[in-house]
């Protein structure tokens, strides 16, 4: 299900855009495939909540191998105008303070996603 908005980003370039608000330079570089496998296998072994899984590892190289086919538009009115501006991700981010599971990523992402979309947005299908 594709996550339409004003702009195209990569993750990466969303990562970049969010660490330069917070004020940080994250370091980022490519890793092969078996890598993630390996990641994923190991922390679902060590932690309670997994940084990542073996079923996400697959699901994103499942989803890069294919093209995705052509979505239908949003209509106008649940189409977001909202760009993913420094204010908005400001917006987005938790309060200061020592990491903890209510601070994760995930959860400044789903509250970043929940404030640019209308909560009753349905998404289109793609056509098969």
């Amino acid at each position: 299900m594709p996550v339409l908005g004003p702009e195209e980003l990569t993750l990466r370039k969303a990562v970049r855009r969010v660490a330069r608000v917070v004020g940080r330079h994250p370091f980022m570089f490519p890793m092969p495939v078996w890598f993630h496998y390996l990641l994923g296998w190991w922390v679902e072994r060590i932690m309670t909540v997994p940084l990542v899984s073996v079923a996400q590892v697959r699901m994103l190289t499942e989803g890069l191998a294919e093209p995705s086919r052509p979505c239908d538009l949003l209509p106008s009115e649940l189409a977001s105008r909202i760009p993913f501006g420094e204010e908005h991700i400001r917006k987005g981010l938790p309060t200061p303070g020592p990491f903890s599971g209510a601070t994760s990523i995930f959860a400044v992402a789903v509250t970043l996603i929940t404030n640019m979309h209308p909560p009753n947005a349905s998404f289109s299908k793609c056509h098969e």
